[in-house]
């Protein structure tokens, strides 16, 4: 389970050469984000020992998860005498997926109640993914561009992941 969020506000400064003075009117900016990936994967794991404390290790099992995103920018500067501009976006996304993790590996056995392993397995996930967007956007002289989308469709990723850690053994 993974969660990750960053909002804030924030300004850019542009610097006056004539008298050497920081303007803070010009360029103001919020930005809010998030994310949130929950899944479950589980994989049925065989040893062999062809070499004594030195284990290889493969398997695979089912991988299940969810994934949402939210993201929002705003730009909105004061206006100069001859140009300026607004900017808003906006973008949602929103992912079910299920798949399969192949894992192999090696696993070094220092004692018979601790080893030190390293594997690398493969999420191969097939879902549904659900998208919103907006974007606005004037250039300060009556311009505007607009672009909203809707997305439904097809979600499909193959992510590679490489792991080493260590096991305690209790027996």
């Amino acid at each position: 389970m993974d969660g990750y969020d960053l909002s804030g506000d924030g300004q850019a400064y542009k610097f006056n050469s004539s008298n050497s003075t920081l303007d803070s009117t010009i360029i103001d900016h919020a930005s809010r984000s998030s994310l949130l990936e929950i899944s479950l994967t589980m994989q049925w794991i065989e040893y062999s020992e062809p070499y004594g404390d030195l284990s290889l290790l493969y398997g695979i099992g089912p991988t299940i998860g969810y994934e949402s995103r939210e993201k929002e920018d705003n730009r909105n500067p004061h206006y100069q005498l001859l140009s300026g501009y607004y900017q808003q976006t906006k973008d949602i996304t929103r992912i079910v997926y299920a798949g399969l993790a192949p894992v192999i590996g090696i696993e070094w056995y220092l004692h018979k109640n601790f080893s030190f392993h390293a594997e690398y397995y493969t999420l191969i996930n097939i879902g549904w993914q659900t998208s919103e967007g907006g974007n606005r956007y004037e250039s300060g002289w009556g311009d505007w561009e607009e672009s909203d989308y809707e997305m439904d469709g097809l979600y499909h990723s193959i992510q590679g992941r490489a792991l080493a850690g260590v096991s305690f053994y209790f027996r």
